[in-house]
């Protein structure tokens, strides 16, 4: 039963709450205001809507701490909380939950943006404290989440995060791996860069194959773990997305990785030349976006730097150390110095342009899918090839059959030859002893009609190779010559 108390000039509605403890309402200024508001109360509770408000009155750092211990997150998983939360309890730790408005997130957000937070860094410390802010409203600690994102209308100061819609050939990916394995100076970078593409596999996932799981008589790579970095150390996690399933390899990829792992007893599909798994950061900078950019990342104080090569052989031989840019209008002169290598002076010199700038291995993955789609591939079949697991009826009745795995991998085995067929037009030879032996084979191919040039993907805009009808122009007129001039490969600007 709902009552009223007077103290000084202010009234206060009580009621006795679900547990038998008295609850009062803020000051209010009548008798009739204190009365309704705690006879509103005990209409929340008749209808299951009463909330207790002094769960709301514990900070953020409190529920944090509660919240946290419920959780069993994997090591990457963790990793990226922990990041999140030291902004969210540097800002609202001794904040009440119950007191945070959802202007005042939205704030904050601002006030990381103008600090010069990257706009990917910032959503994912927002979707972070939404989801702890979630739970809070299901444990009945507060009525609302301040840091769900709303809706609003759009203009020219909305933030939207970015999406990369960007694909490649598979030319483009042919001499991304084998740039790749020219600046290493071995063919495992090659075939590490094959394998991630045509497998649709995600970096971690490349990094935890291990020898036992590759079934060269079934033609397939089982796929259980993901090898993390964490904090600077490799953690072997449950691949949770791909886990627990084989995946087909192509023909073509069959006989490359058993080719790789006949060399020698490794564990471990993919390791560095000193037997240690390859760290992502060192990965990038040495051959990754070199091979992709055609520029060696700003490392430090060292700016970024185009790769230099001597392009006698196709695709170039780096030469090191690299050269600055040089600026528009001044003279270059080329760099000297006690210890730095001096290029002779009848040495030709080029420099790569760029294959896509920006390429990722989420890219791959996503170009193998375009492929797929260009090839007629079921849906539901090509989500499976990538690791997804689509929603709704579709997944429901569809069953990827032997029929639709098959179609594939013919797919994949066509924009494989295809490529090579345009490779072998921009040069028949490579300085990679891993794609040299395929080159070899592939005017016997196209000789005998089986590489089906219409069937590969047209040219992704991006790749800077011009219109795709001009492309096919130049490579139809390419067709016959037994060499092309490394001169006259779009991919190599000389004059450095």
């Amino acid at each position: 039963m709902a009552w009223a108390e007077q103290r000084g000039d202010k009234w206060y509605g009580r009621y006795r709450g679900p547990d038998g403890k008295k609850r009062k309402s803020p000051p209010m200024p009548t008798k009739t205001a204190a009365l309704d508001w705690a006879r509103d109360r005990e209409s929340d509770m008749r209808n299951g809507r009463w909330y207790d408000a002094t769960k709301g009155k514990q900070t953020v750092e409190e529920w944090a701490q509660k919240w946290w211990q419920l959780q069993d997150f994997k090591a990457t998983t963790e990793a990226n909380y922990r990041t999140a939360f030291a902004h969210i309890l540097a800002r609202w730790g001794d904040t009440p939950i119950g007191a945070i408005e959802p202007l005042d997130v939205d704030q904050w957000e601002a006030e990381l943006r103008r600090r010069g937070y990257s706009e990917w860094h910032i959503q994912g410390i927002r979707r972070r404290m939404s989801t702890m802010m979630d739970d809070a409203v299901e444990y009945g600690v507060i009525l609302s989440n301040p840091a769900r994102r709303r809706r609003r209308r759009s203009g020219r100061n909305a933030h939207r995060p970015q999406s990369r819609d960007v694909w490649t050939h598979p030319l483009n990916v042919l001499l991304f791996a084998e740039r790749a394995a020219v600046l290493s100076g071995r063919d495992d970078e090659f075939l590490a860069v094959i394998t991630l593409t045509y497998m649709g596999l995600r970096w971690a996932e490349l990094l935890g194959v291990q020898r036992r799981y590759v079934w060269l008589d079934r033609g397939q790579i089982y796929l259980e773990h993901q090898l993390n970095e964490v904090d600077g150390e490799f953690v072997l996690e449950p691949d949770l997305k791909s886990g627990g399933r084989e995946r087909d390899m192509p023909g073509f990829l069959v006989d490359l990785v058993g080719g790789w792992l006949a060399r020698d007893d490794r564990a471990w599909l993919y390791l560095t030349a000193d037997g240690s798994h390859p760290r992502r950061s060192n990965f990038s900078r040495r051959f990754w976006r070199p091979a992709a950019d055609g520029w060696y990342p700003k490392d430090g104080s060292r700016s970024a730097r185009p790769v230099l090569v001597d392009p006698t052989a196709f695709p170039g031989r780096p030469l090191l150390p690299a050269w600055p840019p040089a600026e528009r209008g001044a003279v270059f002169e080329e760099p000297r110095g006690r210890g730095r290598t001096r290029v002779p002076e009848d040495t030709p010199r080029a420099s790569w342009l760029p294959i896509l700038t920006g390429l990722t291995p989420h890219d791959l993955r996503r170009s193998m899918r375009t492929w797929l789609t260009d090839a007629g591939v079921p849906t539901l079949a090509a989500e499976a090839r990538i690791g997804h697991k689509p929603q709704g009826i579709q997944a429901v009745y569809d069953i990827v059959t032997p029929h639709q795995r098959q179609m594939i991998l013919d797919a994949l085995e066509e924009c494989w030859w295809a490529s090579l067929a345009l490779r072998y037009q921009l040069c028949p030879t490579s300085p990679v002893p891993a794609l040299a032996a395929w080159l070899e084979m592939t005017p016997h191919r196209i000789a005998a009609g089986d590489v089906q040039w219409d069937r590969c993907p047209p040219f992704a805009p991006h790749s800077g190779l011009g219109d795709p009808n001009e492309r096919r122009k130049r490579v139809a007129d390419l067709r016959g010559r037994e060499r092309t001039r490394t001169s006259d490969h779009p991919l190599v600007r000389r004059g450095l």
